[in-house]
Order: structure tokens, then sequence, then C-alpha cells
């Protein structure tokens, strides 16, 4: 009989819980730093779509307008201003795409996997299984 045993298992459960509580701790940190780089991702190629689509309705207006200034109905101040807007907007393109490749790169160092241009995310279904 060793009449240390009980509270030592006491102890060694204490120990245990703890550990326990400190490794569920640094998962949810982990899962919430995941799930901030997949929705800042998310929003980051939503932004894009939403960038290149106007740049695309931009250069049919420049074109437009190059056309008007060519036949003398546009001055070409207002080409100018298509322009300056069309250079604007592919700096802002530019810029989500290094977001893009910074947050890929941290999504795949916490995931451990790979997170390339060629990776498809998409949104979870919100639909109760």
């Amino acid at each position: 009989f060793d009449p240390s045993r009980a509270p030592r298992q006491a102890v060694e459960r204490a120990t245990l819980e703890e550990a326990d509580a400190r490794v569920r701790g640094a998962l949810w940190t982990q899962r919430q730093q995941v799930s901030d780089a997949f929705f800042t991702l998310l929003a980051l190629d939503a932004e894009r779509a939403t960038l290149a689509a106007a740049m695309t309705k931009l250069e049919t207006q420049r074109r437009l307008a190059a056309t008007r200034v060519t036949a003398g109905s546009a001055l070409a101040g207002e080409l100018a201003l298509l322009e300056a807007e069309m250079l604007r907007r592919t700096q802002a393109l530019e810029e989500i795409d290094a977001n893009r490749r910074a947050t890929r790169a941290v999504l795949a160092s916490l995931t451990g996997r790979s997170v390339d241009e060629t990776t498809r995310l998409a949104l979870p279904s919100l639909e109760a299984e």
C-alpha cells in the first residue's frame, strides 16, 4: 500500500487536463487563423473578379472614346481620363494579386498543403445537414 499514490495520480490527471486544454487552445487559434486566411482569400478573389469586369467595361469605353476623339466628336481629355482610370484599376488589380499570393502562402503554411493559383476554394454550404 502506497499512501502517496492517489495524490500523485490526481496531480498527473490535473497535469494531463492542463496539457489538453493548452492543445485545444492552440488548435482553436490555428483554426481561427486558417479560417481568416481562407475567407480573406475568397474575398480577394471576389474583389478581383469585380475589378476585372469593371476593367473590361472601362476598356470598351476607352475604345469608344478613342474612336470619338479620332472622329472629332470628343476631346482628348475624355480619353486621358479613361486611360488614367484604367491605370489606377490596373494598379489595384496588381495590389489584389500581391495580397492573394501572400494570403495563399499563409494558408499553405498554416495547413501544410499546397495552395496555388489552381487550387479552387469554395464557400462552405450554409444548408444544415
